[in-house]
């Protein structure tokens, strides 16, 4: 607080020279400059001569507010498409072999900017995948078709998807689950 009365007390010395230590200026005096140079103006501009703080100039609050304006500088916000399914496991339960099962995963684009789905991969050769090709607008739906062929399957499946877009925690993946039993000959 000493140090802030002090340089409003400096504000009365005209000749740099002048300047006294901090130590060397009476409280009364550099409270009494305080005021008084509080009424005429919104701050000072203090520089630092021989380790002594010196007031060198008055500058108006406007001018401080745009001269920080200018030298702050804008963080960029890195924006995102978000890419969030209603659900990224289906379950077709049981069939037989040879019986092919079709599905929809459905999503929005809960990002910022379109969502772009640059491929879509399954597993294996029986999950056949079709994707949207154009970007999806924030906001926007679309869905993952999948077309699982169990011809030659037998058991217990669990084929996976993998779809790789512009997001932050792409590929996703998707899952059909299911049982295909033996067809009867």
């Amino acid at each position: 607080m000493r140090l802030i009365l002090l340089l409003a007390f400096f504000l009365a010395c005209k000749n740099k020279s002048e300047v006294p230590k901090v130590s060397e200026v009476p409280d009364h005096l550099i409270v009494e400059e305080l005021k008084e140079k509080m009424e005429e103006t919104d701050t000072v501009k203090i520089e630092t001569i021989n380790e002594v703080a010196v007031v060198t100039d008055t500058v108006p609050k406007k001018e401080i507010q745009k001269e920080l304006i200018k030298e702050t500088p804008k963080q960029k916000v890195k924006k995102y498409a978000s890419i969030k399914f209603e659900n990224r496991e289906f379950s077709f339960d049981t069939i037989t072999e040879g019986e092919e099962v079709n599905h929809k995963f459905s999503f929005v684009n809960d990002g910022d900017i379109p969502l772009k789905i640059y491929k879509v991969v399954p597993s294996c050769g029986c999950t056949m995948p079709s994707y949207p090709f154009v970007d999806i607008a924030p906001r926007d739906t679309g869905f993952i078709g999948v077309n699982y062929n169990s011809v030659g399957k037998d058991g217990e499946q669990i084929p996976k998807i993998e779809v790789f877009t512009n997001t932050k925690n792409s590929p996703i993946s998707l899952f059909l689950t299911g049982y295909v039993k033996q067809a009867k000959k």
